[in-house]
Parts: C-alpha cells; sequence; structure tokens
C-alpha cells in the first residue's frame, strides 16, 4: 500500500501519551488511550492490505501471518528473554510462578484470557507484571486469526457494496457490549476482544471505504476535520484518568479522533505535522518502544514500590526510547528484512516455531518449579511459604448452618468460642477477613464464655444493600438481606462486621441505592453510606452493633530478592485511607474494634514482626499475627459481648 508518513506520526500520538502515563509523567492522566488509538490504526493498515489483495485475486492466509511474524515475534521474544533475566534476579518465586504464566500467554497471544481470570480476590499488583501491556498484542492477533477468513467469506457471500454495512453493525454491536459490561464486568471489559472489536473495525470500515468516501478536496473542511480528530484524543490524554469508566463510550473520543486523522490525511493540517520528521521516526520506533518502556517500569516498582518520582520518571522514558531504537534498529529491521538469514517464508516460520517453543519449555519448567524457589534466600522462601497459609484461612469457617448459596457455594453459619448449651445470640459476619481471623476471634470469644455464630461471604462488602457492580461479583446485595432476614427472626442481640473495605474503595466498583461508583469519590459515598445505614438498621432492631476495623494492610506481600525496599504502610496513608470509614464506624455502630493502635507508630504500619510476617498476601493476617492481636483483642471483644441491648 502507499506509505503515509502521517500514519507513522499518529503512532507517536499514541505511543508518547502511553509512556508518559506509566512514567508517571504530570498531566498525561489519560495516556492509557493511546492503546485503542493503536487499534484503529492497526485495523486500517491490515484490512487495507487484506480487502486489497482479496480485491485483487492475490490474498493469502501464509503470507499474511508471515508479514505478522516478521512484525510481532523478534522485539516480542526479545523483551521477554530480557524480563526473564532481570526476574531471575528479583523476583520471588510466587511472582516467578506468575512470570511463567504469563511467558506462556504472550507467546500464544492469550495474555489477555490470563489476566482476566488473574484478576481476582487474591490477584498479584498488575503493576508489577512486566508482561502485563501485551494483552493488547492478544487482542490484535486474535481479531486477525477471525478477521481474514471472516472477510473472505463475507467478500465470497455477499456483495461488496453491503461490506461497510456490516461492519458498522459490528461495531454498533461491539460498543454496546463494551458500554453495558463497562461497570458490570470491568475487567473482562478492558481486555478481551468483543468489546475492544469495534475500535479495531473503524480502522477496518475506514480502509474498505476509503476508496469511496475520501477526505474532503476542500483544505479547509480537511483541516477542520483534523484539529477535531487531534482534540479528541488530546482531551481524552489530558481529562480522562484511572478514575474514567473505560473502555465502552468512553473510549469514543480517541477512537473517533484516529478515525477523523486518518481519514482527512497526510495533506490536512494536522497530517502534515504528524509527517514532520521527529514525529515519523518516533512513529517507527513505536512498537519497541511499547514493548520496552513497560517491563522498565513494572521493574521499577518492584525496587521502588513508592512509586516514581519525577526524576526518575524522565530517566524510565529516555531508558525506554534508547532500547527502542536499538531494539528496532537491530532486531526490527534484520527480521523483516528479506536478505540472509530470514529471506525466506519456511526460514521465518521456523526461526519463530524454535523460538516460542524453547521459550515455552522453560516457561512450563518455572510454572512446574513453583517460582523456582532455590534462586532465593532462605528467609525469602520463608516468607514465600506464609501465602500457603490462605488454604487453610478458607477452611476455618465452615458452615452448620446452611443460609444460602453465593456464586455456586453454599454458605452459612460456623460456629465460634465457647461450647455452651445455650442458643448462640450474637453473629459474627465478614468477609475473607472473618475467615483469617478467625483462631483470634474463637480465642477471644472463649475467654468471654460465650459463643457466636460465623459467616464469611468472601468478595462481598459487608453491608446492607451495598452490592459488587461486576457480573461475575453478583448476590452480595441478597446474601446480605438473607443475614438481615436470620437476625430479625433468631433473637440476634448482637452482629459484629469484620471486613476490609480497601477494594471497594480503590478499584472495585459498587451499587448501593442505584447508584454505581465509578471513581475514588463515588466509590467512599457508597461505602459511607452503606455502612452507615448498616448501623442505624442493626441499632433499630435492637442489636448491638458492632464494627471490627481489619489491618492496615501490606503494601507489598515479600521482600525483593537481594535487597530490602520499603514495604511498610506508611500510618498517614492508613489514615487517610480508613479515616472516613472509621467516622462512620463510631457515629453508627455501638462499639469499634481497632487494631491500628497496635501495628502502627507515628510513621509505619509493620509488617513483621520478631522476624515473622504478618500477612499472608497484601492483606490478609497471617497465623502469627493471629496469634500476636490475641491479647490486645479480648478486652475489645469482651467489651462487645457484654452489651445486651443497644445504647441506639
Amino acid at each position: 500500500m502507499h506509505y503515509r508518513s502521517d500514519i507513522d506520526g499518529l503512532r507517536t500520538l499514541a505511543v508518547v501519551p502511553v509512556v508518559l502515563y506509566h512514567a508517571n509523567i504530570a498531566g498525561f492522566t489519560g495516556g492509557f488511550v493511546g492503546v485503542d488509538i493503536f487499534f484503529v490504526i492497526s485495523g486500517f493498515l491490515i484490512t487495507t492490505i487484506i480487502y486489497r489483495e482479496l480485491i485483487e485475486g492475490r490474498f493469502s492466509l501464509l503470507a499474511f501471518y508471515e508479514r505478522r511474524a516478521r512484525r510481532i515475534l523478534p522485539a516480542l521474544f526479545a523483551v521477554i528473554l530480557f524480563c526473564a533475566a532481570v526476574g531471575d534476579v528479583i523476583f520471588i518465586p510466587q511472582e516467578m510462578y506468575d512470570f511463567g504464566l504469563s511467558v506462556l500467554g504472550a507467546v500464544f497471544f492469550v495474555q489477555n484470557f490470563l489476566l482476566d481470570a488473574q484478576a481476582g480476590y487474591f490477584d498479584a499488583a498488575s503493576e508489577t507484571k512486566p508482561l502485563l501491556h501485551v494483552w493488547s498484542l492478544a487482542v490484535e492477533e486474535q481479531f486477525y486469526i477471525l478477521f481474514p477468513p471472516v472477510l473472505m467469506l463475507l467478500m465470497f457471500w455477499v456483495p461488496v457494496r453491503l461490506l461497510p454495512l456490516l461492519i458498522l453493525a459490528s461495531i454498533g454491536l461491539s460498543l454496546a457490549i463494551a458500554s453495558y459490561l463497562m461497570f458490570r464486568s470491568p475487567v473482562f471489559t478492558f481486555y478481551m476482544l468483543p468489546t475492544r472489536a469495534w475500535e479495531l473495525l473503524c480502522g477496518s470500515f475506514l480502509a474498505i471505504t476509503v476508496g469511496s468516501v475520501v477526505a474532503p478536496s476542500r483544505s479547509f473542511l480537511r483541516d477542520a476535520v483534523s484539529v477535531a480528530g487531534l482534540a479528541a484524543i488530546m482531551f481524552s490524554v489530558f481529562f480522562y484518568s484511572a478514575d474514567t469508566p473505560f473502555p465502552g463510550y468512553a473510549a469514543l473520543p480517541p477512537v473517533l479522533g484516529a478515525s477523523a486523522l486518518i481519514w482527512a490525511g497526510q495533506n490536512s493540517l494536522v497530517g502534515r505535522v504528524l509527517s514532520l520528521g521527529p514525529f515519523v521516526f518516533i512513529g517507527l520506533i513505536s512498537y519497541s518502544l511499547y514493548l520496552w518502556h513497560w517491563p522498565l517500569i513494572a521493574f521499577h516498582k518492584l525496587v521502588f514500590p513508592d512509586g516514581i518520582s519525577l526524576m526518575h520518571g524522565i530517566a524510565l522514558v529516555i531508558a525506554s526510547f534508547a532500547l527502542a531504537v536499538l531494539s528496532w534498529r537491530y532486531i526490527e529491521q534484520p527480521f523483516r528484512s528479506r536478505d540472509g538469514v530470514f529471506a525466506t517464508r519456511r526460514s521465518v516460520f521456523a526461526v519463530s516455531g524454535v523460538s516460542a517453543g524453547v521459550l515455552s519449555v522453560l516457561a512450563v519448567a518455572v510454572v512446574i518449579g513453583a517460582g523456582w524457589p532455590w534462586r532465593a534466600s532462605d528467609k525469602v522462601v520463608a516468607f514465600a511459604e506464609v501465602a500457603q497459609e490462605k488454604t487453610i484461612s478458607d477452611r476455618q469457617c465452615r458452615p452448620d448452618i446452611i443460609l444460602f448459596e453465593l456464586r455456586g457455594r453454599e454458605r452459612g453459619f460456623c460456629y465460634m468460642g465457647a461450647e455452651v448449651d445455650v442458643a448462640a445470640d450474637t453473629i459474627v459476619w465478614g468477609d475473607s477477613h472473618l475467615a483469617a481471623w478467625f483462631p483470634a476471634l474463637d480465642e477471644t470469644l472463649k475467654a468471654s464464655g460465650q459463643r457466636a455464630l460465623g459467616i464469611t461471604m468472601a468478595g462481598c462488602p459487608i453491608a446492607f444493600g451495598l452490592e459488587r457492580a461486576e457480573l461475575d461479583k453478583g448476590g452480595c446485595r441478597e446474601a446480605a438481606n438473607a443475614v438481615r432476614a436470620y437476625i430479625k427472626d433468631n433473637d440476634i442481640r448482637r452482629a459484629l462486621i469484620v471486613g476490609s473495605w480497601f477494594g471497594v474503595l480503590g478499584t472495585k466498583n459498587t451499587i448501593y441505592d442505584g447508584v454505581v461508583s465509578y471513581d475514588a469519590e463515588s466509590r467512599l459515598g457508597n461505602v459511607l453510606r452503606a455502612i452507615s445505614d448498616t448501623g442505624d438498621s442493626l441499632r433499630d432492631q435492637g442489636v448491638v452493633a458492632g464494627f471490627m476495623l481489619t489491618v492496615p494492610e501490606a503494601k507489598f506481600r515479600e521482600e525483593r530478592i537481594g535487597f530490602y525496599p520499603d514495604i511498610r504502610r506508611p500510618t498517614s496513608q492508613y489514615q487517610a485511607l480508613m479515616g472516613p470509614i472509621a467516622e462512620a464506624a463510631v457515629k453508627h455502630f455501638d462499639v469499634v474494634l481497632r487494631m491500628d493502635d497496635l501495628l502502627c507508630n507515628e510513621l509505619f504500619c509493620q509488617i513483621e514482626a520478631d522476624g515473622q510476617l504478618l500477612y499472608y498476601d497484601s492483606n490478609h493476617p497471617s497465623s502469627y499475627l493471629d496469634a500476636m492481636i490475641i491479647p490486645h483483642l479480648k478486652p475489645q471483644v469482651g467489651k462487645f459481648m457484654a452489651k445486651t441491648g443497644s445504647t441506639y
């Protein structure tokens, strides 16, 4: 196809905001929309080639995939090897295990499926996964596995004039699905092809219609379209943020902006600017720049978990550009050349297949070897073994009285505390933190000489009427209503709520009283209203309302191999996050149990004591902390159990 320098310049508009956003450079809060621009460009370029070759009767799937292999695989494999070399030095066993899975996801272009499956309750911090960003390559390659044969069939069975209408209908369907699932299943919406296909198809629509619906010949109108397209992209880059619901309809400005620039062409006002040398050069190295920048940032976040300073961010950007230039010159270009070792299609497929096979074998060895713990110090291995306590924690409150089913699992009450012949008149209701705190609470209840019923609802916010927004996390409100009904019908005198609120305050959206949260302010608003109303509801029923402020959390789970970063949570940060929750609890509950006064000093909340880790992951208490907290918890639980009626 005819080379368009403005499209290389448009690649610059896509990749630079992504890099600056990830490097924490001020102002580029919506830089992540660069990926959406890449999707439009990719859809346009590839469809242009496929469509023209189909029209001319010379399209070959083998030739198409050869071009994809030459373009995509060499730099990708080089980045994987680099990450493996660095990770071998600094990854803890669990991170090495996760990296092995990521390599398989990258090699077979299913990284988006892997991330969707892993983004659960116990998922490691995504921002420290060095191959996280190849999910976008997976989406593209999945599209290019499906799109060429579908286009071939359509052009065989359907009149060519109907193709734009079919693509428009597909764009509308994919956009509608993405918009519908944006709040209900945000992880799926972000990573998966059905909700991203419309962005690629916008480029495809341009490619197929560009022969008949060209850019306006009048320069003023062409320039106006290009300026409007640039404005839409810049608006997204500078005014979007991590709190913007995305992708869905929020992706329309960058996608339509990129489409407008492609349509306006290189002779438009913006097109001429994008065709200038610096923009074109950055566009040429954009693929390598995208591949290399994120591993550098992810490794930086492992070494310096407190964030990226301005100077570090600038250094990371410079290093990313340097590696991208080298990668483009000495990896991308030689492999794309049809001279020497890579002259034939057979050699390209052979080298690609062997390389993918070697990487896959190594990745499988890492996974089977549980992350190769022999690389680490004895202390790191001992810390990593604490993670196995999750399995024990999940089994500590097995229901004796079945109350309901939640996400395919029976839930109900287990017995806690002293074995006495009187009926339990106390309920301890919590999420997975109740399961983790079970030994400590069980011991303190025994010390009070009383019995309680415990019920765990992992993954649910512990409040009446508060629902997780994701489709696959539904059922929380109905389960809470079942608990409310049991309290009302069984002469329950006390109810203690035990839960962690960091998830629904940070990244997990909720629905309360019809309001769907989408940013930090709305998440906090939903949680505060739900907690306040829950405490008031319990007290209105004459029930003693107790609220347990659980642990401050660890910022990361283990130390790095070979050096100690600061992985404690600053006390000021914990107080900023939980201060509003504590205020609401004090106002609307009868008793508030706290642990931060034991775990936090003026500067930091500790994550280990006497050489023992206090968490088995980023937020759940370890068995050592369970035992350590009992003397501190006993008087607070005793005070709660001593109350026999509401003071409301």
